[in-house]
């Protein structure tokens, strides 16, 4: 599977139209491997790779990562407490023992 890393329409396909993330090819579309290496490299119009492959993973897996990104976005996020972060000013002063 892979996915667009940049806007791109693409002119095999009636200038079908990718945003970056979108699955390529788009569902029902068949693509030679000759095309996909011109859109992975910049052996295409634009010069530049214009898609990347995606590891494909088992549906078990897809679950355990939805699963852990859903708790990390559910925790709250800490701020430091900004008065620590402030170097104070002055002198340091001695003990006077």
């Amino acid at each position: 599977m892979y996915k667009a890393i940049r806007y791109f329409t693409d002119l095999k396909d009636g200038s079908y139209p990718y945003h970056p993330g979108d699955e390529f090819p788009r569902e029902g579309l068949q693509v030679s491997d000759e095309r996909i290496e011109d859109l992975l490299t910049g052996n295409n119009r634009r010069g530049i790779p214009v898609i990347e492959k995606v590891e494909e993973t088992k549906p078990d897996e897809k679950e355990a990562v939805a699963e852990v990104e859903t708790k990390a976005a559910d925790k709250p996020v800490q701020k430091a407490d900004e008065s620590a972060a402030k170097p104070k000013r002055g002198r340091k002063k001695k003990n006077a023992d």
